[in-house]
């Protein structure tokens, strides 16, 4: 019930209303917009009722079957978008992709792998992912398999893997240093 919004939103009840849920969450109409648009949040795909005198205010506008884990949901969305640096799309495709759409240990340990590939090639997240998917789920899983980040070695493997340019060739260009 209550202890719940008390404990992790500091209201006394569900927000009735979005202004309520923007302060709450410390986010602005735009980012909230976006999360509506989320697989992983699920909000559906009208979850704003907006007041007919005044549609633009978001103190009037009412937010309709945001429940518990829809909330817990977006709470953790949006820590992990803000810690990771993701856009928010991006972010939503690696908790679909990575983890099913259950954000869990697990799914968080394959979304720092992707990002340790992102930064290390310079690669986007979504070029990243999709690099992730052609290489099946067994060699994904490999790939996550250690939470003390990739070896130079696995990490260029991945990311010969990754470029749409690979060839063996391409594998004489491992650092020495990775060696």
């Amino acid at each position: 019930g209550a202890d719940f919004w008390e404990t992790y939103w500091g209201l006394s009840a569900a927000p009735k209303h979005v202004r309520e849920l923007l302060d709450a969450a410390q986010i602005d109409y735009s980012l909230f917009t976006e999360l509506i648009d989320t697989q992983y949040i699920g909000l559906g795909s009208d979850p704003i009722q907006e007041d007919s005198i005044s549609p633009c205010d978001t103190s009037k506008m009412r937010l309709l079957g945001f429940d518990k884990p829809k909330a817990d949901r977006l709470m953790r969305f949006v820590r992990l978008q803000k810690a990771s640096g993701l856009t928010v799309s991006a972010l939503d495709k690696a908790i679909s992709q990575l983890g099913n759409r259950v954000l869990d240990h697990q799914c968080l340990i394959r979304i720092a792998g992707a990002i340790e590939l992102m930064d290390r090639s310079s690669f986007s997240m979504e070029r990243v992912l999709d690099g992730l998917t052609v290489l099946g789920q067994s060699n994904r899983d490999q790939v996550f398999a250690s939470t003390s980040g990739l070896s130079d070695i696995e990490f260029w493997w991945i990311f010969n893997q990754l470029n749409p340019a690979s060839s063996d060739k391409q594998l004489l260009t491992i650092p020495a240093n990775a060696l």
